[in-house]
């Protein structure tokens, strides 16, 4: 109402149901878009910071991680700190074999593009996040289901591999056949993930 040059948000949408919320979150966009109002707004919701937000900044332990646009923030974490703290995959250690691949003893070859390069035989941690690997039912290569999560729109699948590694995997939730805890889940092959995010 009073036209500020600077609006500051803190929270603003919590202890808000769910439905309500996502209404919320549109009519504040657009109210601050409209408005031309340079806004920052506090959340500890990830993915409201990734609508509301031009650019997102991670802050931890009193210090800002990242900033960057929601895109390069979810897909390209730029250290373990980030990845750990959204919450969305998995780091795996893998072996580098060339410059568009990489090893690991449970997936086998992996190709796609590394985001930093990295001398071929280092050893890093591959970010597997739950869209990078794809679901395929004729597969030979299967791994056992010990946890699935429904997301409405989505399936999230734990999978676990021979060495224990739990690996996310996610599947549409119209997917004709849906697996149950202990079954038996494809994974496509070969394994080719567009961005390779290593520590």
């Amino acid at each position: 109402m009073s036209e500020p040059d600077l609006l500051l948000l803190d929270e603003p949408l919590s202890n808000i149901d769910q439905s309500f919320k996502e209404e919320i979150q549109v009519r504040l966009k657009q109210i601050i878009k409209n408005s031309k109002i340079t806004t920052i707004i506090v959340t500890h919701d990830s993915y409201e910071a990734f609508y509301l937000g031009d650019y997102c900044g991670i802050i931890l332990n009193k210090e800002l991680k990242q900033f960057d646009k929601p895109y390069n923030v979810y897909h390209f974490p730029n250290s373990v700190e980030v990845v750990n703290f959204l919450n969305r995959g998995i780091l795996i250690p893998a072996k580098v074999t060339s410059p568009k691949s990489l090893e690991n003893s449970d997936l086998g070859t992996i190709t796609g593009n590394f985001i930093k390069p990295y001398p071929i035989g280092s050893d890093v941690k591959l970010l597997i996040q739950p869209e990078d690997l794809e679901h395929d039912d004729k597969s030979n290569f299967k791994l056992d289901v010990t946890d699935k999560k429904f997301r409405g729109s989505n399936f999230i699948y734990t999978l676990k591999t021979d060495n224990n590694l739990l690996i996310p995997v996610f599947v549409h939730s119209h997917h004709i056949h849906q697996h149950e805890i202990n079954d038996k889940f494809g994974i496509k092959k070969p394994i080719h993930i567009e961005h390779l995010v290593c520590f």
